[in-house]
């Protein structure tokens, strides 16, 4: 597996584009060292034996060992485990432990993206494509949260009858080959720290972006019928820096 060494080796090849009271910072800024200290925790304590029951999982889709914050619960062992473990590293941080929304969010993907391939009869490859990230997201032993809020502007106002669209990320152009979003997202307090971003319609945090839909809208909205999507990590650096944030 990965180990925490890795995992802030990538941190330091990211781009600046953190700010922390108006000034541009890196990821690995003395003022961030807590937060890089309590996610490390996860990485830690899964590198100790007698945690590896607690900490580590084996792969439904390689059969090797990986960081339980990596898992997709395949039965209800799995749920207690995730729930004991996350418990458990709270306690020793004192507080949140950083990693627990990304994972809960990759395992929604691959319950939504199964049952969109069934509903869809075999014309989507959801749920393959969500494995071909999956396999990455494992081997690399990535850190993914959550950020799933977007910045709704009139909270009165449904997203299509917003002043300012892109207070909901939606679709503004559909191609052959995918779709073009544009749009506005809130992150949680760990996204200078991961790999990617989950979004459910937003998430932050290691390498990779997987935006989810917003709340259920009025048929036939932009929004409608997206739920998800893989963006990597430094194409969104590149975006920010022309003043486009997700």
């Amino acid at each position: 597996m990965k180990t925490k060494g890795d995992w802030i080796t990538r941190l330091q090849k990211m781009r600046r584009n953190i700010y922390l009271q108006g000034e541009k910072i890196a990821r690995d800024d003395e003022r961030m060292q807590t937060a890089i200290h309590t996610t490390g925790m996860t990485f830690d304590f899964a590198e100790k034996p007698e945690y590896a029951d607690l900490l580590t999982a084996t792969s439904h889709i390689t059969g090797e060992k990986i960081n339980r914050f990596c898992h997709i619960h395949q039965n209800k062992v799995d749920l207690h485990k995730k729930q004991d473990m996350t418990r458990f590293l709270c306690q020793q941080v004192g507080g949140c432990i950083q990693r627990c929304m990304g994972i809960d969010a990759t395992n929604a993907v691959s319950c939504v993206s199964f049952e969109a391939d069934k509903v869809m009869k075999g014309t989507t490859e959801y749920y393959n494509n969500f494995l071909k990230w999956l396999r990455r997201f494992q081997e690399e032993n990535l850190v993914g949260c959550c950020a799933q809020t977007d910045v709704k502007g009139n909270r009165i106002q449904r997203p299509g009858q917003q002043k300012d669209p892109d207070a909901y990320v939606h679709v503004v152009e559909r191609k052959s080959d995918g779709i073009v979003v544009r749009g506005c997202k809130t992150h949680i307090t760990i996204a200078p720290q991961a790999d990617g971003r989950e979004l459910f319609t937003e998430c932050y945090e290691s390498f990779e972006i997987l935006p989810f839909g917003p709340p259920p809208l009025h048929p036939g909205g932009r929004w409608a019928k997206i739920s998800l999507f893989s963006i990597p990590l430094w194409i969104t650096q590149n975006i920010q820096e022309l003043g486009v944030h997700f």
